[in-house]
């Protein structure tokens, strides 16, 4: 069973990800924000993490930097979640992130890219 963490601050969004996760065979864990997720990513070691850009208390690069710069943790997927344009962020972080979906996304198109990114681990 793969282990999922979702990390992202507005609930309803959490909730949906969460019962999309359901419907696949994924162990699921959720943050409110990057330093919740910072100090669930270190106990649950998820096989992947769907982070929010925008965030309070450390926000989606910063915790994504905070991960790639860790050796235990540098090694897990990372999915972000964007509203923002892509352009905005900077080439280092282009090439770390290992997909990048747009808001607001499609459900079944999110599941499949989920499975894909865990399929090339």
């Amino acid at each position: 069973m793969k282990k999922v963490l979702i990390v992202e601050d507005e609930p309803h969004i959490r909730l949906l990800l969460r019962e999309l996760l359901a419907t696949g065979d994924f162990q699921v864990e959720e943050a409110a924000d990057g330093r919740e997720a910072l100090q669930k990513v270190r106990v649950f070691f998820p096989d992947l993490i769907i982070v929010d850009l925008i965030m309070p208390n450390l926000n989606g690069l910063a915790l994504f930097r905070e991960i790639r710069s860790d050796s235990t943790l540098m090694n897990m997927k990372v999915i972000l979640l964007t509203g923002n344009p892509l352009a905005s962020l900077d080439k280092e972080m282009a090439a770390g992130v290992d997909l990048y979906i747009g808001k607001p996304f499609s459900p079944k198109q999110l599941l499949e890219s989920i499975h894909r990114v865990l399929k090339n681990d």
